[in-house]
């Protein structure tokens, strides 16, 4: 209620009127996707969502947690239809990203992925008409992937509470804590907030 009431402060009367019609026919939009996806073969956990306009191959192979939201623009490719793609719980994939499971790809719980990020499980050496090579992914928990980076293939690890700084290229793994940025990606310092998480485990 206080959201709706916020809205109509913002907006006015008549354009706040106008976009919770629309804000509330977006919601049962992505519902009804949701449901698509999963009748099509997608695994889906309680109160996640699939908003309308993403993409997404071989859908069977794709296996997410609770809590998560897939955002409009998302692809979800595969160029052989072989190996999954899993998302535990309280992922976040926002707008236009790219997620390549030609290679097996799992995403652990908490991780966030900014807007037009690219991840790649798979390259085709000189050719690129040839057969891919492929490449397994793990990208551990609460990692923040930066809008518009991008994660190269033959990468095995981008470790937990890791930060990729926005537009970032990574070409190799990623340590627990470590904050990367730049063309090719460089370490800059340890994620603060792995000094909170130790102290969470004690």
């Amino acid at each position: 209620m206080k959201g709706i009431l916020d809205l109509f402060k913002k907006s006015g009367l008549i354009l706040g009127g106008y976009r919770l019609f629309f804000r509330s026919f977006r919601h049962l939009l992505n519902y009804f996707t949701t449901l698509i996806w999963k009748i099509n073969g997608v695994k889906v956990g309680k109160n996640s969502i699939i908003q309308f306009g993403v993409h997404i191959e071989y859908p069977k192979l794709l296996k997410i947690g609770s809590n998560c939201l897939l955002c409009k623009g998302t692809r979800i490719t595969s160029e052989n239809g072989e190996y999954s793609i899993i998302l535990e719980d309280n992922v976040q994939v926002n707008s236009n990203v790219l997620l390549d499971h030609t290679g097996k790809l799992y995403i652990k719980s908490g991780t966030l992925i900014s807007e037009s990020a690219m991840i790649y499980t798979h390259s085709h050496g000189y050719d690129p008409r040839s057969k891919p090579n492929v490449s397994h992914l793990n990208i551990g928990k609460q990692v923040w992937i930066g809008v518009n980076s991008i994660v190269m293939p033959k990468i095995e690890i981008i470790n937990d509470c890791s930060i990729i700084g926005a537009g970032a290229i990574v070409t190799k793994s990623v340590l627990k804590g470590e904050i990367v940025i730049g063309n090719s990606a460089k370490s800059l310092k340890v994620n603060p907030l792995l000094e909170v998480e130790k102290n969470y485990e004690k």
